[in-house]
């Protein structure tokens, strides 16, 4: 199957300029050659930009990304309608300008499926598709970690494996005192996309701290730090607080974002 070069650009919100933070949030790709011109964007899913950018007003991202559909949608139907006389739309479109949406440098990709193509690399540059859910622990540990390295207090807590030879776990933040196991830390990611998989997870660390226990080798005081769904009122948020609860059955849970209650229990 032909496969047709098409560019693509990253639509990038930038909220406040003096900084120069800013989040990609859709991507254009065009191929005027063919009448092709598309484009997806986050319209829904923006709890994460006012968590990013914190005291940005929701409803200014919403009426800012409806501006840009219409432009969008006025720039593809030009496209299809003027096949082949086109080809400045694209390089005006992301032409450098001081406003709170700025596009990527243009890039080249090589592809018989269009739309697929499209889907994927949104998905990669704002969907963060690459990042699985061990990363993002990895992630939440490095949070821990800094907090904990910011306040004096990493020099008590290290990575153990606890268990026998029968049954084991590792977990990141352990203190103990000779053979006395004192405090652990685990960060947990609660934020996945299927419900099921977020309930599993609480039910899987309580049978894995039931056997610890039953080992003797539960800590005398357990934190889970946890980091859930993005937005509340979604089936995911419900699933999250659901999983809370369970996990409050075996040991203490704060939210991840709660750094001075993680700090309290550490010390």
């Amino acid at each position: 199957m032909k496969r047709t070069a098409y560019q693509y650009a990253i639509l990038r919100f930038m909220p406040y300029v003096e900084t120069g933070e800013f989040a990609n949030v859709g991507l254009v790709m065009t191929a005027p050659q063919e009448g092709f011109f598309a484009y997806q964007l986050q319209e829904k899913r923006y709890a994460r930009l006012t968590h990013f950018f914190k005291d940005l007003d929701g409803r200014i991202y919403l009426s800012a990304i409806r501006a840009m559909k219409e432009e969008l949608d006025r720039l593809q139907e030009l496209t299809q309608r003027y096949q082949n006389d086109n080809h400045c739309l694209f390089e005006e479109l992301i032409r450098p300008r001081e406003t709170i949406f700025r596009f990527s440098k243009p890039s080249l990709v090589l592809t018989s499926t269009p739309q697929e193509q499209l889907q994927t690399l949104y998905n990669y540059y704002v969907e963060h598709a690459f990042v699985t859910r061990e990363y993002r622990e990895t992630v939440l540990e490095g949070h821990v970690r800094d907090l904990l390295t910011a306040a004096s207090l990493a020099d008590r807590y290290k990575p153990a494996r606890l268990g026998d030879k029968q049954y084991h776990v590792t977990i990141p933040f352990v203190e103990q005192k000779q053979e006395q196991l004192l405090k652990a830390i685990k960060p947990l990611d609660l934020g996945h996309k299927e419900t099921v998989k977020i309930l599993e997870k609480a039910g899987q660390w309580q049978f894995r701290l039931h056997e610890l226990k039953c080992r003797e080798q539960l800590p005398k005081d357990m934190l889970f730090a946890v980091d859930g769904p993005e937005e509340d009122d979604t089936p995911q948020y419900e699933a999250y607080i659901n999983a809370f609860a369970l996990l409050e059955k075996v040991a203490e849970v704060l939210p991840i974002t709660q750094k001075n209650a993680v700090l309290e229990f550490a010390k």
